[in-house]
């Protein structure tokens, strides 16, 4: 599995490995999710 600071921190990295690999993996998806969820941590 790979951390979400990760993917964060190296997108397009982990955006071609995964691509290599044949996934079509949704990271802007992912890194919305994780922005919105750091959001409303802050708000809490």
């Amino acid at each position: 599995m790979i951390s979400i600071e990760t993917i964060r921190d190296h997108t397009d990295l982990v955006r071609t490995a995964m691509q290599n690999r044949g996934h079509d993996a949704p990271l802007d998806v992912v890194l919305d999710l994780d922005r919105q969820r750091r959001a409303a941590i802050v708000e809490a």
